[in-house]
């Protein structure tokens, strides 16, 4: 049996995580804008919903670790 074990420095890391956000267009996913880097994951969520209010499909939408 696997036990998963989460070390401090191992929360600390995902917690401090990064997340860029990404539109999918017919060339390929591509951020979104210049300052849609290296975003905490609620900034990451207002990008998200700002690009969800202007009407951008959700389905060409992401927020990957960067």
């Amino acid at each position: 049996m696997s036990h998963l074990s989460i070390t401090f420095q191992n929360l600390l890391r995902i917690m401090s995580r990064k997340y860029r956000v990404e539109q999918k267009f017919t060339t390929g996913w591509s951020v979104i804008n210049e300052k849609a880097i290296k975003l905490s994951k609620d900034e990451a969520r207002k990008w998200l919903e700002q690009m969800l209010a202007e009407g951008v499909n959700p389905d060409d939408l992401r927020a990957i670790p960067d």
